[in-house]
């Protein structure tokens, strides 16, 4: 497993972080989390063909996290880039709904005539796509969201997308090689639906995770010193996340 982070930031521009976007190569397959704005244009620059994506999980709807799939069917569209196959586009509840209204927005423009676009909701349940097992879990941030777990023959990568410390997050991410977590604010702050550093470190505790990287910076949290807090929490491996920082889990 070899995870990419395209983007390690929020709805806040910024210079240095792209917003939320996750790429993981796991066997064989090519796997999207999160497809915030601009993320389809830093997939290409960091070498990663968004024509050979085998599965685009969506955490929730939020912009921040969703606004480039129009662009990326667009593209997909376009006699010139498309091509032919097929992609698993995954997500909570809704999902349905929400790709079928984009249609009606911008029809034909967003149906690639050559890929084979299946839209599952996956809810809490699970998905075999070849030898990788991508499942989830409600992750609390907001009604419906999800976490998702993919594990291969020998690892295992955990992204909480945006959520908060609750049971079912510490269940999917139990023993984890890698969990990666939101770490939106710093220590004596507070947001409805996010984590602190101690928050996400006690739920890597609690799940036993080999490795904890934290992300979706902003730019208070930033300002800030978001390990020390979290060592105090986590005994493990604590990694800050960075536009285009590689992993090999």
């Amino acid at each position: 497993m070899i995870l990419t982070v395209i983007g390690s930031g929020t709805a806040v521009p910024s210079v240095e972080r792209g917003a939320p976007c996750l790429h993981l190569a796991a066997g064989g397959r090519s796997l999207v989390f999160d497809l915030g704005s601009g993320s389809v244009r830093q997939l290409w620059k960091k070498g990663i063909d968004v024509r050979l994506i085998d599965v685009l999980a969506l955490t929730h709807f939020h912009p921040d996290h969703t606004a480039d799939l129009v662009p990326l069917l667009f593209a997909l569209a376009n006699p010139e880039f498309g091509r032919d196959g097929e992609m698993l586009l995954v997500g909570p509840a809704g999902l349905t709904k929400y790709v079928t209204d984009l249609e009606r927005i911008y029809g034909d423009w967003i149906r690639p005539p050559l890929l084979r676009l299946h839209v599952r909701e996956i809810g809490t349940g699970e998905v075999q796509v070849g030898g990788v097992t991508l499942s989830a879990a409600l992750s609390g941030h907001t009604e419906g969201s999800l976490a998702f777990r993919v594990d291969d023959k020998e690892r295992s990568m955990v992204y909480g997308g945006d959520s908060v410390a609750c049971d079912s997050l510490v269940g999917i991410a139990a023993g984890a090689d890698l969990l990666v977590l939101e770490s939106s604010f710093p220590e004596g702050t507070r947001c409805d639906g996010h984590m602190t550093p101690t928050e996400a470190a006690g739920v890597a505790a609690g799940a036993e995770a080999k490795k904890l990287l934290l992300t979706h910076f902003y730019p208070a949290a930033d300002a800030a010193d978001c390990l020390t807090p979290a060592r105090g929490r986590y005994g493990g491996e604590i990694l800050l996340a960075a536009d285009g920082l590689r992993i090999e889990i």
